[in-house]
């Protein structure tokens, strides 16, 4: 790489840490208050250990498929097992992790640490997170843990699966966030992330897969979201905003796909309605060629009934021809889904489900599913 560009890469780096140090320094100013006679007493408990809360969530599946051409088939199925970690550090200080075992080929288990994050908030206005996260880019991602149970239907929308599912959307970061929510009839939250970028292999083959870089970044170049949400003050449990992705996607010394994906969404929930719509711009290019777009979009609504909440999702999802990081699938797939989960104990979901997909280059296929969710 150019001595200038190292420079450059090298200055970028040192103006967002100068940036975050800032940040953290002001909150802490501003969150300081004057001692209390109690103070001391508080210095001497904080040195007991942290206090660890575990929670566990789990599922398991009935499905059964009728592609429209060949032969149907069901099974069961176990789901994800989740363990969600959470503790108090200290003041103002808190830590949080989520770790999954998902059934892998059919006999085999798979471990994966989905988020591990160390967050100072020194009040309600302000967060500093940093470690491995959900993005913020998509409203879904950032607001449902992995767990089926947290979810109204069985399924996430497939433009909402994750970079090892086939998911086009980065789910996961590494790296920081910070967030600021501000006062007024709108109630604004600003939200900035520098993660490392996904990694990809085989682009613009029809293998190509992307992945989240946990340790390291094969190149210099970090991704960058900006989001900002709005909650109205006069309207309780509604909530819309937009967000903004970048990235350069491939090793450094190779071509780069320039990454660059928009969102945006509208959310209200109360106590008997949940209405979640969001839609997605993703533009793909490698150097020297025509750029490839693909969109995606969802919406669902769901509404409570005693223990029982009927819920319908519509989606669609296009994918370019000649995306060089999704060339697998490409073509538009849209459909219905609907069904219902009836909840017999505070912690017991049971689900049904069915979907009707098309794809307008292959088969579609229908499918009926049944799950019970549980958090113990």
């Amino acid at each position: 790489m150019p001595s200038r560009l190292r420079f450059g890469h090298c200055l970028t780096t040192w103006i967002l840490t100068t940036a975050v140090l800032l940040a953290f320094d002001a909150a802490g100013a501003l969150a300081q208050e004057p001692a209390s006679p109690g103070a001391a007493a508080d210095s001497a408990q904080s040195t007991n250990p942290p206090s660890l809360q575990l929670l566990g969530y789990a599922d398991a599946n009935f499905v059964a498929e009728w592609p429209d051409e060949g032969s149907a088939s069901s099974s069961f199925g176990i789901g994800e097992f989740d363990l969600l970690f959470t503790s108090t550090l200290g003041q103002d200080w808190s830590a949080l992790a989520e770790l999954v075992v998902e059934a892998e080929n059919g006999s085999e288990f798979l471990v994966d640490l989905e988020r591990a994050v160390l967050t100072y908030a020194p009040r309600d206005t302000f967060t500093l997170s940093m470690g491995r996260f959900h993005s913020v880019l998509s409203y879904y991602n950032s607001s449902f843990p992995h767990a089926s149970w947290y979810q109204v239907a069985t399924n996430r929308p497939f433009s909402q699966d994750f970079e090892d599912e086939g998911g086009f959307l980065p789910s996961h970061g590494v790296g920081f966030s910070v967030s600021s929510r501000v006062g007024g009839p709108l109630r604004p939250r600003f939200v900035f992330e520098v993660t490392n970028g996904t990694s990809a292999s085989g682009i613009g083959t029809s293998a190509s897969k992307i992945s989240v870089q946990s340790t390291t970044d094969e190149n210099s170049h970090k991704a960058v979201v900006g989001a900002v949400q709005f909650r109205p003050v006069k309207v309780p449990g509604l909530q819309f905003g937009v967000a903004a992705f970048v990235d350069k996607v491939g090793p450094s010394g190779l071509p780069e796909v320039n990454e660059r994906i928009t969102s945006g969404h509208v959310m209200f929930q109360d106590d008997k309605w949940e209405w979640i719509t969001e839609a997605y711009g993703i533009r793909h290019q490698l150097p020297r060629a025509a750029a490839a777009n693909s969109s995606a979009a969802y919406t669902q609504i769901a509404r409570q009934f005693g223990r029982s909440r009927p819920f319908f999702r519509y989606e669609r999802l296009q994918l370019s021809e000649g995306d060089p990081l999704h060339s697998e699938g490409a073509g538009t797939t849209q459909g219905p889904s609907f069904g219902v989960r009836f909840d017999p104990t505070r912690f017991v979901g049971v689900k049904t489900q069915f979907d009707w997909l098309t794809h307008s280059d292959r088969d579609g296929r229908k499918r009926f599913v049944v799950q019970v969710s549980f958090a113990f």
